[in-house]
């Protein structure tokens, strides 16, 4: 349970550090929040099915996997509106 937190708090973290980065109006802040935690859990999870521990062991190495998950999904959701601007 505590490793879940971890996951979700990771993830608001690099949403919100990604929103200052790429976002200089502020309009898509929520959406990069939303999915910075949808990474952060999905990080976490799969890196649990990994290593095979169960979800009330925390290690700094969960907040590692949830930070690189939702940096994937974000990158994924930029490089997407990328390719919508540019058609």
């Amino acid at each position: 349970m505590l490793s879940i937190i971890v996951w979700i708090v990771a993830g608001l973290i690099a949403g919100f550090a990604v929103s200052r980065l790429y976002d200089e109006h502020g309009s898509r802040t929520m959406t990069e929040l939303s999915l910075g935690v949808f990474g952060g859990v999905l990080g976490g999870y799969v890196f649990k099915l990994a290593t095979a521990r169960d979800a009330f062991d925390v290690a700094e190495w969960d907040a590692v996997a949830a930070v690189l998950g939702a940096l994937v999904v974000l990158g994924i959701y930029h490089g997407i509106q990328r390719l919508r601007r540019a058609t």
